[in-house]
């Protein structure tokens, strides 16, 4: 296994890549970071990856730290990221009392941190990076500067100053070192982020992982990595982002907002039971909480999303998760034999209610609330749906019918809400999953191939939630490790069957107060 140690590690840009590297399953992960509570948390989120409590300001800690991962480990070292990073905590431009008293000592956490820290933590990763079975070659080392470090910023002077320290690598010897030592070269980038590998030999995983595939969009700051001078980070928008996730507490909700959260994220966890959605979020920190909706009302569902506007000021995500099975049974074999006067009971409709009526009132509130982000609106839904969407089973005729209907339903909305609010709407079809909704003895039944991890189904959300390129309207399943789209069938009468659902705008117009705007609409 390769190690890798990052500082600053349980949020921000350092637990972007903590995540992302985490994801691979021949590395182990080392965060190190002051911030115990998230720190913890992003252990027991995360696979492949250990908190450990330290102070970068504090050598003979750090030190020892970085011993006892290298000597628990194997003996080897590969990838260090010098992350950790504060603003200054004082005023540099405060005014004092007239008179000859000098004013208070300036706060300097920024100054130890940003800068010395930075240096102790690439001293020591030089050292064992000497020390690891390749003598170096093909590790990698990564500092996190600032454009404030090239372009000041009057409002944080300590910050800038500090932030500028890493620049002046290449003219104290550190490049000529590593160079040497390790075929590395850390030069200054105009934004966030910089390094540059010189060696073709470096580590193939960390090309991957330091890509816009796996990391970009998943952290808050502008920032740029180099891998031979070519950009693979750029503007990524990830911290700070606010995701509902309805369906919180069983199932795959579950993991989905712990996945968010340890992704970053600010996640709103929206189920019904209390004592469940309380310990999910005492469990992952600040910036989740736990919101009692019913999803059928669409009241409640208001209140639910104002709640969560009102704490965050903004929504970029509705993960769309919750749905139940049919709760009556419409073949009404046990009615078989009444006389023709005895009316069967009223079908219970939960399941229609809960999951088509639920998706499409959340929909249409996510589209109002995604409308005040501000600087850009716009957003992102996923949704739950099933492969039953595509190929009924019989056991759930209604439960079927439902996820059918989003899907088309997904469809039928998918242009416009990116055409005319930057919404992007998709939708993830699992197969058979170990959930609640799922009786234990049917996953019994079936062969272990046959089952599909709830972490596939996770995949499919990133790839929509991440997604930079305007992907909309996709139906994509989850089957045991793979993700598969779904097209449209072909029109089976050409143009007449395409006619037939291609906009008429008068109609659209008289319908939703507007014109379309699509390209392919009748005027």
């Amino acid at each position: 296994m390769k190690v890798a140690i990052i500082t600053g590690g349980a949020s921000g840009m350092g637990l972007a890549v903590a995540s992302a590297l985490s994801r691979r399953e021949t590395w182990n992960v080392h965060i190190l970071d002051i911030n115990e509570n998230l720190g913890v948390a992003r252990e027991e989120n995360i696979e492949n990856l250990t908190f450990h409590r330290i102070n970068v300001t504090d050598y003979d800690a750090l030190a020892n730290t970085f011993k006892a991962i290298f000597t628990s480990s194997g003996y080897r070292l590969d990838f260090v990221f010098a992350n950790a990073g504060v603003v200054e905590r004082t005023n540099f431009y405060a005014t004092h009392p007239d008179g000859a008293e000098p004013p208070p000592r300036l706060d300097q956490t920024s100054i130890d941190i940003d800068l010395k820290g930075v240096i102790w933590t690439t001293y020591l990763a030089l050292h064992y990076f000497r020390q690891s079975p390749d003598k170096g070659k093909g590790s990698s080392l990564v500092m996190t500067a600032s454009c404030g470090g090239l372009y000041p910023s009057y409002y944080s002077p300590l910050y800038s100053a500090a932030k500028y320290g890493p620049a002046l690598i290449d003219a104290t010897g550190t490049e000529v070192a590593a160079g040497k030592a390790f075929g590395l070269a850390v030069e200054v980038s105009g934004k966030n982020y910089y390094v540059r590998d010189q060696h073709e030999y470096c580590d193939e995983d960390m090309r991957k992982v330091m890509s816009a595939t796996e990391v970009d969009n998943q952290i808050g700051a502008a920032c740029l990595l180099t891998i031979h001078g070519k950009a693979v980070m750029a503007n990524p928008q990830g911290q700070g982002r606010v995701a509902i996730v309805t369906g919180a507490t069983s199932g795959i909700g579950i993991d989905l907002s712990k996945d968010l959260y340890a992704h970053g994220w600010k996640v709103a966890c929206v189920g019904r039971r209390r004592e469940a959605g309380e310990a999910l979020v005492k469990g992952l920190g600040e910036n989740a909480v736990f919101l009692q909706a019913d999803l059928e009302d669409y009241a409640s569902q208001a209140r639910m999303f104002k709640a969560v506007y009102d704490t965050w000021g903004r929504i970029d995500a509705l993960c769309a998760n919750a749905g139940i099975v049919d709760k009556s049974s419409i073949y009404i074999f046990n009615w078989r034999g009444r006389d023709v006067d005895d009316i069967p009971p009223e079908p219970d409709l939960s399941c229609t209610d809960i999951d088509y009526k639920g998706v499409i009132y959340g929909t249409q509130l996510a589209i109002h609330f995604m409308r005040q982000n501000k600087p850009h609106p716009g957003g992102k839904i996923v949704v739950t749906g099933s492969i039953a969407a595509v190929f009924p089973h019989r056991s759930y005729p209604e439960y079927c019918g439902t996820k059918s209907a989003v899907v088309t339903f997904i469809r039928g909305v998918a242009p416009l809400l990116k055409q005319k609010d930057n919404i992007f709407i998709n939708t993830v079809l699992p197969g058979i999953i170990a959930t609640p909704i799922v009786p234990p003895e049917m996953i019994e039944a079936v062969t272990p191939e046959c089952i599909t991890p709830v972490e596939t189904v996770i995949k499919g959300y990133h790839r929509f939630l991440d997604d930079e390129t305007g992907v909309t309207g996709q139906v994509l399943e989850a089957s045991a490790n793979k993700l598969l789209p779904y097209d449209l069938p072909e029109m089976g009468n050409g143009r007449i069957t395409k006619r037939a659902v291609t906009v008429w705008e008068p109609l659209f117009r008289m319908m939703h107060g507007e014109d379309s705007g699509l390209p392919e609409a009748i005027p």
